[in-house]
């Protein structure tokens, strides 16, 4: 089980500098307690948008996935390279995989093993603009054993950007061929990789078997070329499990400290954040709900051979009637009665059934089905596609609330929540989910109204300064509103940090008329 903390970002858009805590669990035992509901505000272009890609990259690095070409783009202006860092809590081997292969490795170590966590990474670009991982570490604090917070794992690219020829890439147990594609990514990073520290733990644990110790080092050429994490890497989980499943050897006692010092906690860690992000961890950008205007519903959903992940979708063409294979539709069915049953209280009196229109057989002999999704308010029912966007934004997402409402180790981010939905409705959705959930939810709005329903502590406010992008409010009473308090802010400017940069409706009025008169005089001239 995870929890997230904390969420640094450096030189990420126009984000020089800023952290945002998400968590008010203190231990472990605090994850479950209740929920963490965190909520990003600010004007146009300060940040918001930024905290939710920052999560997103996270995300990707964490589930061993590859890096997508657009986050070389997220570097900022004039900077290498862009650095998360992320606090956590871990309740690792907690009757889930990993115990299979911690348990009884270690006399000291058993199989639950709660820490709190600092990963740090830093990606950069190369000259073809291919997003690469520049350095990643990982510290972690044994909270049973009572040890301070120590590294555990870490390695970057040394020398950063390259001068003249480069040198030939270091191809220690890889193949030729992937050689010369590390080679060619390289560009603006000069790929000459420092150990892996803390070295003398490391250089202890390559020196028990050295096939293992090539493969791994393998591996860390091959995640660089394709813009992955190492830590995260299907291969380094592979080099842990295999040393950790080899116990027939002998080892030195260096060794040994090793094993329980440094890579039990980095394949504890690596493991449990890497099943947190596959399954229990979805953010969903702008771009998610700009599918809705065509025609699409990416409804999510527990069904199917991906349903034990949070950000499992089935995307739904609800302009169209094109069958679809009769398990899926079957698979539709039981995801519409899992969230009927909390869309009719957001929506009160609707729900949305499926309209079977026939089947055909498919070309390699499959049962294929028509079908029509339908809004049905008591006795009336239309086609699905004529719903405002509002109520099918709100569809969309209605199974990651019930995630977070019911679930301690869910984890979901959404870019502006309230887009299309009425602000009542937005607060008493996040008031339930506050007072009564149990996972987390990080969201970006405009809409002011929940900073009437949520505490102060569950909103921080993008500024205008760069280098600290995001603070709370000071000063606040349980009596005070929070929403004209910030309204006040911005207005009248505050004791705090500047939170808006000011706007004269004077301004933009005599802009909106020079702009007018400018086109005004641009048709003249086009009408001759």
């Amino acid at each position: 089980m995870i929890r997230i903390r904390a969420l640094e970002l450096k030189n990420f858009k126009n984000v020089e500098q800023g952290r945002v805590l998400l968590s008010r669990a203190d231990s472990v035992e605090d994850i479950g307690d209740g929920a963490d509901v965190i909520g990003l505000y600010g004007q146009n272009g300060s940040g918001k948008t930024s905290f939710i890609q920052a999560l997103s990259i996270l995300k990707t690095l964490m589930s061993g996935e590859p890096l997508p070409i657009k986050s070389s783009e997220y570097v900022a202006c004039d900077q290498d390279a862009f650095e998360l860092s992320v606090e956590f809590f871990v309740a690792a081997g907690d009757d889930d995989a990993l115990s299979d292969y911690i348990l009884g490795i270690s006399d000291t170590c058993p199989a639950h093993m709660p820490y709190i966590a600092s990963y740090a990474v830093k990606v950069g670009a190369c000259s073809g603009k291919s997003p690469l991982v520049l350095s990643e570490s990982l510290s972690c604090k044994d909270l049973e054993s009572g040890e301070s917070l120590h590294e555990v794992f870490s390695w970057e690219v040394r020398g950063g950007a390259s001068s003249g020829e480069p040198e030939p890439a270091r191809a220690s147990g890889i193949s030729e061929p992937l050689a010369k594609l590390v080679e060619s990514a390289r560009g603006q990073w000069s790929y000459d990789a420092t150990d892996i520290a803390p070295s003398t733990h490391w250089r202890a644990l390559m020196g028990i078997d050295k096939t293992l110790s090539s493969r791994l080092e393998a591996t860390r050429d091959k995640v660089f070329q394709q813009g992955e994490s190492l830590l995260f890497s299907p291969g380094f989980a592979s080099f842990c499990a295999d040393m950790l499943n080899d116990g027939t050897k002998a080892i030195s006692k260096a060794a040994a400290e090793a094993v329980n010092r440094v890579l039990i906690p980095s394949f504890s860690v690596a493991f449990s954040c890497g099943e947190f992000a596959k399954k229990d961890m979805a953010v969903l950008p702008t771009t998610h709900q700009g599918v809705l205007p065509l025609g699409y519903l990416p409804l999510a959903s527990h069904e199917g051979e991906r349903g034990d992940y949070v950000d499992n979708f089935m995307l739904l063409d609800i302009d169209s009637k094109d069958p679809m294979p009769a398990q899926r539709v079957d698979e539709l069915e039981r995801a519409l009665d899992n969230v009927n049953k909390v869309i009719g209280q957001i929506v009160p009196g609707l729900s949305v059934s499926v309209k079977r229109l026939g089947k055909v057989a498919g070309n390699n002999g499959e049962t294929l089905e028509s079908i029509e999704l339908m809004s049905v308010r008591g006795e009336s029912s239309v086609p699905l596609r004529n719903e405002s966007e509002g109520i099918q934004k709100i569809l969309s997402i209605v199974s990651l609330l019930i995630d977070v409402h019911t679930n301690p180790s869910a984890f979901v981010g959404i870019d502006e929540l309230d887009s299309g939905v009425f602000e009542y409705l937005l607060g008493e959705i996040l008031q339930a989910i506050a007072e009564h959930g149990f996972g987390q939810l990080v969201f970006t709005a405009h809409n002011l109204r929940p900073l009437e329903v949520l505490p102060s502590s569950s909103i921080w406010f993008t500024t205008v300064e760069p280098d600290r992008r995001y603070t709370k409010a000071s000063g606040v009473r349980d009596s005070n509103n929070l929403r004209k308090m910030y309204l006040k802010d911005i207005r009248l400017g505050g004791v705090g940090d500047e939170v808006y940069v000011p706007t004269s409706p004077l301004r933009i009025d005599g802009a909106l008329y020079d702009a007018g008169m400018m086109a005004r005089d641009m048709r003249q001239q086009a009408r001759g």
